[in-house]
């Protein structure tokens, strides 16, 4: 028995990002608050939105980061060959 396709990739994004579960889980929460009656619809919009937000957020920061990270190596494995040709 094969998974389908769209399940395969909400397990693997499960999987692999804390931050999606953690936006599911927060969501889910939200909308049982919501429905309970404990928050307004205009408070669980915001909710919605600044939780969102943090996602994105945090995948740019990542993204940024990881980026630079490589940036860094790069320069310093350039330099080092560099170094290397001037010494010969």
């Amino acid at each position: 028995m094969s998974i389908p396709g769209y399940m395969k990739a909400l397990l693997d994004a499960i999987a692999g990002d804390e931050r999606f579960v953690m936006t599911v889980a927060t969501h889910f929460v939200s909308t049982l608050v919501l429905v309970t009656g404990h928050i307004s619809e205009g408070s669980y919009i915001t909710l919605m939105l600044a939780t969102v937000a943090m996602y994105i957020g945090g995948k740019v920061t990542e993204s940024v980061s990881t980026t630079r990270s490589v940036t860094q190596v790069e320069q310093a494995r350039s330099a080092a060959r560099i170094a290397e040709a001037k010494s010969e």
